[in-house]
């Protein structure tokens, strides 16, 4: 008989990442847990089931990420919200423009105004925007919004770690800006 194919899961349960497997099948188990080796790579106990407990999240190399800035006080927020959302780093800066748009409007607009700019886009008085350099349309950035506003733009070694007394703080590496050499005009 052959032995059946476990299946991972991964669950956050109090702020802790769990990967947790099970098996499909008549195994005649349905639960019995082992921790994972040293080598981070999850051991099957022999009723084909593992539990793998992590504290913190692995780097992501590059990523979108999607932030709250803001100019002055009164239109501080809070540190916990400041992360508003990663994308992968394959997509295109008009495909993540076209997001943040989408999660301002969700974030901030009254119902009625919703409903406006979902009937035309052009009722959006808050249209994201491409960053620029030299004058010229740089997608490696979008901003929407007035004060605070969203930000978006590529960064690297993005984590999540969770300190002792179970507080996630998130921290990552910004990519400088490209300096290109200014375009000469014409003699």
């Amino acid at each position: 008989m052959r032995k059946p194919t476990p299946h991972f899961v991964n669950l956050d349960v109090d702020n802790e990442t769990l990967c947790v497997a099970y098996v499909a099948g008549n195994s005649g188990h349905n639960g019995a847990t082992s921790r994972s080796r040293p080598s981070g790579r999850p051991e099957i106990d022999d009723e084909g089931l593992t539990e793998l407990h992590m504290r913190s999240t692995r780097p992501l190399k590059t990523a979108w990420l999607v932030t709250w800035e803001w100019i002055g006080d009164h239109a501080r927020v809070k540190d916990e919200k400041k992360v508003v959302a990663l994308f992968n780093y394959r997509w295109s800066g008009e495909r993540v423009r076209d997001f943040v748009e989408q999660i301002y409007v969700a974030l901030e607009f009254s119902d009625w105004s919703k409903v406006g700019v979902a009937r035309n886009q052009r009722d959006n008085p808050y249209r994201a925007q491409f960053g620029t350099l030299n004058g010229r349309l740089w997608h490696g950035e979008v901003s929407c919004g007035h004060n605070p506003w969203l930000r978006a733009r590529q960064v690297r070694n993005f984590e999540v770690v969770i300190d002792d007394d179970g507080t996630n703080h998130t921290r990552w590496e910004e990519i400088q800006r490209p300096n290109p050499p200014k375009l000469s005009g014409g003699t």
